[in-house]
């Protein structure tokens, strides 16, 4: 981290910190998950934990166990995104349909319907931050 003169800090108690802000984008550490990227906030707010794991390639062996001496080969990398919803007391659960149901209890019945009618994937963004905003409206018209 940099302070505001443009020195290196070194953060002495890292158990204690929950949230990081680079640029326009926040992170959330879980010491049980690791760092996700905040993707959508609300009430219940949609994380995404990105790994990068190795591909392989198309003949399915390790391209780096065929490398020998003077050969050069590629290594193959993807992505792998793994999303949680984030409760307001920071507690994470893994995207599914039935945390979704269990996290909007009172309104279980309206959460099925939902998911019926709209074909929800639990591993596309944009689904569940449009499942998420349909929910949290359901808390905010019971709240009123």
């Amino acid at each position: 981290m940099i302070n505001s003169k443009g020195d290196t800090v070194q953060i002495k108690q890292i158990k204690e910190l929950k949230f990081i802000s680079i640029a326009d984008r926040l992170f959330f550490h879980s010491y049980k998950v690791g760092y996700l990227e905040i993707l959508h906030q609300s009430t219940v707010s949609l994380g995404v934990l990105n790994l990068l794991i190795d591909a392989y390639p198309a003949n399915g062996a390790h391209s780096y166990l065929q490398r020998t001496k003077g050969t050069k080969s590629d290594l193959y990398f993807k992505n792998q995104a793994s999303y949680y919803f984030v409760e307001t007391d920071n507690r994470l659960l893994k995207a599914t349909p039935s945390s979704i149901k269990k996290l909007f209890y009172d309104h279980k019945k309206a959460v099925k319907a939902y998911l019926n009618e709209n074909k929800i994937d639990f591993e596309r963004e944009d689904d569940l931050i449009k499942l998420l905003t349909f929910c949290n409206q359901l808390d905010q018209k019971n709240s009123k």
